[in-house]
Order: C-alpha cells, then sequence, then structure tokens
C-alpha cells in the first residue's frame, strides 16, 4: 500500500519551454551548480532522479542549492536508495542518542564510547556508511555538541569505510550551539538544525514524479532504479 506521496503529479511546461533530467548527483555541488546555471535560464525545469548526496565533496551544499528560493519550481527530484538510507541512518542515530544521553548521567567516559561503539556497527549506520554517508553522521553528532574523529577500516569483500570510534565529553564551544536534544522519550531538533531540514526534504520526496502530456509532448515519469517496491504494487 502506498501514499499519494510517493507519486507526484507535475504540469507540463509550455511547448516553448525546455525539460532537463540529470541521474544521481552523489555530493557534486560544484558540477550541479554548473548544470543549474547553464539549464535553468529562461524558466526551464531541472529534474533529478535521486541519489542527491554520498560520496562527493559537499552532500550538504547539493541540499542547500537544490532548497535555494531561486529554484523554487524549476527543480524537483525524486526519492533514490541513497535518500532512503540517509532516513534510516538518522532513525538509528535518534534511537542511539537518547542513550546516549541516559550514559551522560552515568558520568563514565567508558560507557559513552561503548554506545558510540554499538552506534558504529548496526547495520543501517554501517550501510549508509559503506556507501559515503559519513557525512550525515558527522553532522548529526555535531549538532547533538559531540566532537568525533574516524577511522579507516576495511571488511572482507567491501571497500574500506571510515567509522567514528571516539567521542569526547561536549566541548563548551558545540555544547552552546547545540541543535539537537533529548526530552523524555523525544529528540528535539532546533528551528534551524541542518539534520531536521535534510530529514523533512527527504521525507518529503516522491518516488515517482509523473508529467502528463501536453498538446505536443507526450507524458513521461521520472523514478530512480532502484524503488523499494514492483511496480504492480503502483
Amino acid at each position: 500500500m502506498h501514499t499519494t506521496r510517493d507519486i507526484v503529479v507535475v504540469p507540463p511546461l509550455p511547448d516553448h519551454k525546455k525539460t532537463y533530467i540529470i541521474g544521481d548527483v552523489h555530493g557534486s555541488e560544484k558540477c550541479l551548480k554548473k548544470i543549474v546555471n547553464d539549464l535553468l535560464k529562461d524558466d526551464n525545469r531541472l529534474f533529478i532522479v535521486g541519489d542527491l548526496t554520498d560520496r562527493g565533496e559537499n552532500s550538504r551544499g547539493v541540499i542547500d542549492l537544490i532548497l535555494h528560493p531561486d529554484f523554487k519550481d524549476k527543480i524537483f527530484v525524486t526519492r533514490g536508495n541513497h535518500e532512503d538510507m540517509a532516513l534510516k541512518h538518522i532513525e538509528e542515530l535518534e534511537k542511539q542518542i537518547q542513550e546516549i544521553y541516559a550514559c551522560r548521567e552515568i558520568n563514565t567516559h567508558r560507557k559513552l564510547d561503548n554506545v558510540l561503539d554499538a552506534l558504529s556497527i548496526t547495520l543501517p549506520v554501517l550501510h549508509h556508511l559503506q556507501n559515503g554517508g559519513e557525512w550525515l553522521q558527522q553532522l548529526f553528532m555535531e549538532e547533538c555538541g559531540y566532537s568525533i574523529s574516524y577511522q579507516e577500516f576495511s571488511m572482507p569483500g567491501d571497500d574500506s569505510v571510515s567509522l567514528f570510534r571516539e567521542n569526547k565529553v561536549p566541548s563548551e564551544s558545540l555544547s552552546k550551539h547545540r541543535k539537537i536534544r533529548v526530552e523524555g522519550d523525544n529528540v528535539i531538533y532546533a528551528a534551524d538544525s541542518k539534520i531536521k531540514q535534510i530529514k523533512e526534504f527527504f521525507s518529503a520526496l516522491p518516488y515517482i514524479i509523473h508529467v502528463p502530456a501536453s498538446a505536443s509532448k507526450c507524458a513521461f515519469n521520472i523514478v530512480h532504479a532502484d524503488l523499494p517496491f514492483n511496480e504492480d504494487e503502483l
């Protein structure tokens, strides 16, 4: 069963306007910026087929560019498997940060480290880290007020991947600007939290964008190759 959010209908452009479709961006902000500057002139439109982040030099920059007010109703994005991985990663981090806050009350550095090590090896986190998601984990922990470092390691049959292995008691400067807090059983985000922005943006992305036919153009669908369901389920 899929919600109407899984499929979004975008009206066709007038015949004299152009529609462009590009594949995975994967954090390549410089490349995307050049494409946007070159193509989005004269009210043309750009569709991106998911996988906005990970692996490239600036995943956060890619998101900021797409969400810039100048590109409202000009850039449209479908959800890919990397957006799904990021959402699962955040969900897992939210669960684990609640345990970290509970451990702070015990006031033992070793206990904190053990919780963070457990976080490193959970499957949703590991899966995303193996696919370039270190930036998201680092951003989340920084917004929680923690300073973290990474360590390279290799798994049989897999590429090397960076996992954070060290945690320090929140520094004074980081704590003052903390954007993620735990209150009771809830994870609370500040209004200007980047993680909050990313979570809301990715959650709202449809899996399929449908553009109806116009007088001179055929209808078409835009979808990432890795759908989490079969076409016959639609």
